[in-house]
Formats: C-alpha cells, structure tokens, sequence
C-alpha cells in the first residue's frame, strides 16, 4: 500500500544526499582557493604579482611596470596583481 511513497522518498532522500555531496565538494573547492601564503614583512606597502593559482609571489617592486614586465618575464602567462598594505597599516571595520 505504502510502496509507492516509501520507493518516492527513497528516491527524494538519496537526491539531497547527493546534492549534499556536490555542495560540499564546491565549499571544499572555494576553501581550498582561498589558501593563501602571507606574503614576507619585507613586500609591505610594495606591489606584489602573484602567479595564476595564487599560492606564489612570481615579482616584487614599486612601480605596475616594473612588477608587470618581471612577473611577464618568468613565463606566467596572467600574473595577479596585488598593493599589499604598509607594515604598520590597521584595519578597522565589522566582519
């Protein structure tokens, strides 16, 4: 009598496992890219070129230019470029 239902929410159970599954391996993916290295005291208030992945700094310098045409010269192909805050910088604000 009740085959019908039982065989429907073991298909519905079995769907949101399996949605569970795939959502979890999407926030597995989005904390694994937001794994960062903490660039060295040194490149403070510097611009920095990280390569594509983001887990290296590929250039250092002063000026866009000068990091663009070394971070160029090591092969990547779309460096990121990032202005890391001076050493002695504060952040103030909710999170």
């Amino acid at each position: 009598m009740f085959g019908g239902l039982v065989e429907f929410l073991r298909l519905m159970f079995n769907g949101i496992v399996m949605h569970r599954s795939i959502w979890e391996d999407a926030m597995e993916d989005k904390r694994e890219k937001k794994k960062r290295p903490i660039p060295p005291v040194e490149y403070c208030g510097r611009i920095v070129a990280w390569n594509q992945k983001g887990d290296e700094i590929i250039a250092v310098g002063d000026s866009f230019s000068e990091v663009k045409s070394k971070a160029l010269e090591t092969g990547e192909t779309r460096p990121r470029y990032e202005r890391l805050p001076p050493a002695d910088a504060r952040f103030v604000g909710n999170s």
